[in-house]
């Protein structure tokens, strides 16, 4: 519908100018009007998240994931990506893990970010849960690389697979790799 469209933008631009009250007061009557709107809830989610109201802005963020009614694709995704955010901050890592492995589905940026987690976390696992996690981020990261070979974030993430299970030539091969990345390789070297 236009006019919720436009009332959503009139909410960001208001945002935009550091107009928040106002800003949450038409996101707030825009949810009120079409409950399903994720787009408002995640804006709202964000704003909570900043005002630091962390358990307000969880519940915004599940909202917008849970929404049909959106003005972008991106919806769920982005909204997956606040909540993984706010729940590294909280180091809720058990509610982050289980959101991850929920969202894999997604967008490679999902599968990466779970694929981070895993590597994150390794120096704290038994033995065998550690091979578990290496193959499930093997398999994560190469399944981004097949829709993406130039993704320069996956080559690194098999970098540091590749370090972990202790393939040091790969590895080095892979972060050299990075290095000579025609977009990251300066911003690698520096």
């Amino acid at each position: 519908d236009d006019n919720l469209v436009l009332w959503y933008n009139t909410a960001r631009l208001a945002e935009f100018r550091g107009e928040i009250e106002q800003a949450q007061t038409l996101y707030q009557d825009l949810v009120s009007r079409n409950s399903g709107y994720g787009d408002a809830h995640i804006r709202l989610g964000v704003i909570k998240r900043n005002q630091g109201l962390l358990s307000e802005a969880e519940e915004m963020l599940r909202r917008g994931m849970g929404s049909r009614k959106s003005t972008s694709s991106q919806t769920r995704p982005l909204a997956s990506g606040y909540l993984a955010s706010l729940l590294t901050r909280r180091k809720d890592f058990a509610h982050l893990q289980k959101l991850l492995e929920e969202n894999l589905s997604l967008d490679q940026c999902a599968s990466l970010e779970l694929s981070a987690f895993y590597l994150e976390c390794l120096q704290n696992v038994e033995p065998e849960r550690k091979r578990r996690w290496l193959e499930r981020i093997a398999k994560n990261l190469y399944a981004v690389l097949r829709e993406n070979t130039g993704n320069a974030v996956a080559v690194n993430g098999v970098g540091c697979y590749l370090a972990e299970d202790g393939q040091f030539k790969d590895a080095h091969d892979a972060f050299m790799a990075v290095s000579t990345h025609p977009l990251v390789g300066e911003l690698a070297k520096s």
